[in-house]
């Protein structure tokens, strides 16, 4: 952690020279903190966000920020600060829903993310002694006075100083970097979500390579949207209908069927959906589960885009991963013995099924986590 905390150190230092002692300070209570210990309510983070990019954007007001602008991408710049954070920055062009987006990742961030006040001690000793070791000697002295004051205070949250403010105009939210790294996907999950008309229903299906991060992705759908998640894990096929002309088919070794029946037509008809997870282990179903009745939801996992339920999704996406890296992923999860199945088994199937069903080229969206942690 010393050198990760150093190397941030000298990163900031390098970029912004005028950063005073509080600044520093923040820096390292947000990366232990993140955005604070309390979740905003969405609606009052998504109007300081509207009236704090209309003000620095130069227009003349909230309502002046358009509905939407070309493109999925992140508008502003990510600038990691450890710890799984990271500052999404107000410059560029944003629009309207990708303001609404932030502001939802930022009450998830400030939901999930908590730190220990234990650990910030340490990296409070951390900063001094590199302030010790980098800063001239007045600035490092000055540096240990404050932070001792602050420490004796409780630690508590800072603004900036004042000439960092003046220098560098600082616009961001602190968020977890996942979120940054799946804005695109995050994206097309708001957008079907909103479009869904009082009393309708929607989903959005992750299909794609096994250890590229389906379920990773799904789960912070679920976190920052309050959706429920389908797996198609729980879906297997039952050895009964492991019929060798059942599974020479591109993508039959999921029980499509009975996902369709028990889960996909109940949601569409704003019932609440009833099953029994299939029980990989065991080779039986297992105990029921409910999920209540939602105007939205995500199915994640291979096969959720079959032919048979590719009509049931308003929006899909396919998740990939470079091939070295979907190795180490699965080695990672499993053992070697867990890889050498997948290469020998799982992986065939899956590319076979995406081959015969045009599986990606039919996707909306295609996000690539080979460079994601």
């Amino acid at each position: 952690m010393r050198q990760e905390l150093e190397r941030l150190l000298d990163t900031h230092r390098a970029q912004r020279p005028e950063m005073q002692p509080q600044d520093y300070y923040k820096l390292l209570y947000q990366r232990e903190f993140g955005c604070g210990h309390t979740a905003p309510a969405p609606e009052t983070a998504e109007r300081h966000l509207m009236e704090e990019y209309a003000r620095a954007a130069g227009l003349p007001g909230a309502d002046a920020v358009p509905e939407h602008v070309k493109g999925a991408a992140l508008p502003g710049c990510v600038e990691d600060i450890g710890n799984g954070l990271c500052r999404i920055y107000l410059n560029g062009v944003w629009s309207r829903e990708a303001l609404r987006l932030l502001g939802r990742v930022f009450c998830a961030t400030a939901r999930e993310h908590k730190g220990e006040t234990a650990c910030f001690a340490a990296v409070l000793d951390g900063l001094t002694h590199w302030a010790d070791a980098v800063l001239p000697p007045r600035d490092a002295q000055t540096l240990r006075r404050q932070t001792g004051t602050l420490r004796a205070a409780g630690c508590p949250a800072v603004h900036h100083s004042a000439a960092y403010r003046e220098q560098y105009a600082p616009h961001y939210r602190v968020v977890r970097r996942c979120y940054a790294d799946a804005w695109p996907a995050l994206l097309l999950a708001q957008r079907v979500l909103e479009s869904v008309s009082p009393g309708g229903h929607a989903l959005l299906a992750i299909d794609g390579r096994c250890g590229s991060g389906k379920s990773t992705l799904a789960a912070h759908m679920a976190q920052v949207f309050g959706c429920p998640v389908f797996h198609m894990d729980d879906f297997f096929l039952p050895p009964e209908l492991r019929t060798p002309e059942r599974l020479a088919q591109p993508g039959e070794n999921v029980h499509h069927e009975r996902f369709l029946r028990e889960a996909l037509e109940p949601f569409a008809a704003g019932q609440p959906v009833r099953f029994c997870p299939f029980d990989c282990s065991a080779g039986v179903p297992g105990s029921a589960v409910e999920i209540p009745a939602a105007s939205f939801a995500v199915v994640e996992g291979s096969y959720s885009l079959h032919p048979s339920l590719r009509g049931h999704y308003t929006a899909s996406v396919f998740v990939t991963c470079a091939q070295a890296v979907q190795r180490a992923r699965l080695t990672a999860r499993g053992g070697a013995d867990s890889w050498a199945v997948f290469e020998a088994r799982w992986i065939p199937l899956e590319e076979t099924y995406f081959k015969a069903h045009a599986v990606q080229a039919l996707a909306d969206l295609t996000l690539d986590t080979t460079p994601f942690v």
